[in-house]
């Protein structure tokens, strides 16, 4: 009887032992999946800011040559437009940005959005 229970007691150890290997195995996995996907999204945020850096270089550049331009009393239509077509990158880069954001917030939004419709 004490080696039946032993015997008992060891395969319910071993299933133990294996649902704690599978736990842990699917745990890794899915925590790659989430390094992975956050990977990315600091690529795409990396870029964006990449873009962000250089339009507003040549926004401080266009601005400057603006200024120069009032100091000396002379107006010129082209640097005017320049100045807007730069200003209008930059809030396009602005909006990039931002959407980059919002996609990481939905990302880690979806599975708990997931989870509560399951519950």
């Amino acid at each position: 009887e004490a080696l039946e229970a032993e015997k008992m007691a060891n395969a319910q150890l071993t299933e133990r032992l294996k649902a704690l290997r599978e736990r842990d195995t699917s745990s890794f996995a899915s925590m790659e999946a989430k390094v992975d996907r956050l990977t990315q999204q600091l690529d795409v945020q990396g870029l964006e800011l990449m873009r962000m850096r250089k339009v507003t270089m040549q926004l401080r550049d266009t601005v400057r040559v603006l200024n120069e331009a009032a100091i000396q009393g002379t107006t010129d239509p082209a640097l005017i437009n320049k100045a807007l077509l730069a200003e209008i990158e930059a809030l396009r880069a602005l909006r990039q940005t931002e959407v980059a954001e919002i996609d990481e917030i939905l990302a880690e939004l979806r599975p708990l959005i997931g989870e509560g419709a399951h519950a």
